[in-house]
């Protein structure tokens, strides 16, 4: 647990039963995450200045999920309560946001995932156990619920295969996924999806409403805007991320270990 230089930083792991939260700012500057076999304790890793740091935790104050800003802050959803917390680099509270909670979700095991969406001004967020959407949003200038990709319910007409491609409505997904933008997206027009578990990865077209699936082909990976999509490997996955250059970057579990798999964009 040495603050200082990353070159002697170390981390105390996580399992099935102990995961860490973690969260990037937009920029790319800043890492927090949770140290769950050290009592839970939050670190934040400045990739600039190549420094770690440990934050105390204001009291009472658990994490039901977190993201954070280009300024180093890191916003959490204060466990099983309706309010939005912005921390500073000493883990003070800065200001608080009141949020309408229409999905109830978060919890030790399973919380709330938080994307931080820094041109609109938006927290975007999903949750296991949600029952109405998937993926929502709240505006951060009122707290104020928005829905982005609704949950289709057990005899909604319309309703797809699951992980099948296509318009918004019909969506059947594994309800417990991250969300995420990635590159050459200024707008932040497209919202990648990866539900836990299950080695599938989703684009979703704000602006459309068409949530697109990634396939793998006989020559290429890529997404297609209708039907199921062909399985990205033989295991399942616990997360994953687009870089900086656009490739899709599985965490893949082994028993005795994990490894990354990274598909390669090309341009």
């Amino acid at each position: 647990m040495l603050d200082g230089p990353l070159s002697r930083a170390r981390f105390g792991g996580t399992d099935y039963s102990h995961r860490s939260r973690g969260a990037g700012s937009p920029d790319g500057r800043y890492v927090f995450l949770t140290e769950p076999y050290f009592g839970g304790a939050l670190r934040r890793i400045d990739l600039v200045e190549q420094e770690i740091k440990t934050i105390p935790m204001p009291p009472k104050t658990g994490i039901g999920g977190m993201t954070a800003d280009n300024e180093g802050h890191l916003i959490i959803l204060v466990a099983y309560s309706d309010r939005l917390a912005f921390l500073n680099a000493e883990g003070k509270i800065e200001k608080e946001l009141k949020l309408d909670m229409q999905e109830q979700v978060g919890g030790a095991t399973f919380p709330c995932y938080l994307n931080m969406d820094d041109v609109n001004g938006r927290i975007y967020a999903s949750g296991y156990g949600s029952k109405k959407w998937y993926v929502w949003y709240w505006d951060l200038k009122d707290g104020s619920f928005h829905g982005v990709l609704p949950i289709s319910q057990k005899d909604d007409p319309g309703k797809r295969k699951r992980n099948e491609a296509g318009p918004f409505k019909g969506t059947d997904l594994y309800n417990e996924m991250g969300s995420y933008f990635g590159p050459d997206d200024p707008k932040r027009n497209f919202l990648y999806v990866s539900p836990n578990d299950t080695m599938t990865f989703f684009r979703l077209d704000l602006s459309k409403e068409e949530i697109w699936a990634c396939t793998r082909e006989k020559d290429c990976v890529r997404f297609i805007g209708s039907g199921l999509p062909s399985g990205l490997g033989g295991s399942e996955s616990w997360g994953s991320h687009l870089n900086a250059e656009g490739d899709i970057v599985f965490s893949v579990p082994h028993w005795n270990g994990a490894q990354l798999v990274r598909l390669r964009r090309i341009k």
